[in-house]
């Protein structure tokens, strides 16, 4: 015989969210004050980048890349150079490889 099952009753409490109101403005001082801040903050933010752009520690790195980038286009240039005339060489073996000996038209 077929058993009837009771439907199952899931309760979910809900809990009312409390409203927290806030004032609509922060009165005169305090804004000024979080605007004096934040000018300060953005002042001293600007001060350092632009004394690290300006230092001698900054200015020597930069020149120890730029020379290191020369040294390495040299050196690539040299690698390149040498490619090309070890390519020439082996073209100009194929090439007598493939050429007919000419004949003296002396004798």
């Amino acid at each position: 015989m077929p058993t009837e099952q009771e439907p199952i009753k899931v309760e979910i409490p809900v809990e009312e969210e409390e409203v927290v109101m806030r004032p609509e403005r922060q009165p005169f001082s305090v804004r000024q004050r979080g605007r004096e801040h934040l000018s300060g903050c953005v002042h001293r933010v600007t001060g350092s980048a632009r004394a690290a752009l300006q230092s001698e520690r900054r200015r020597q790195a930069r020149r120890a890349v730029k020379g290191g980038v020369r040294r390495g286009l040299d050196l690539s240039q040299r690698g390149a150079v040498r490619g090309l005339r070890w390519m020439s060489n082996r073209l100009a073996d194929v090439a007598d490889h493939f050429t007919p000996l000419e004949k003296n038209t002396e004798s």
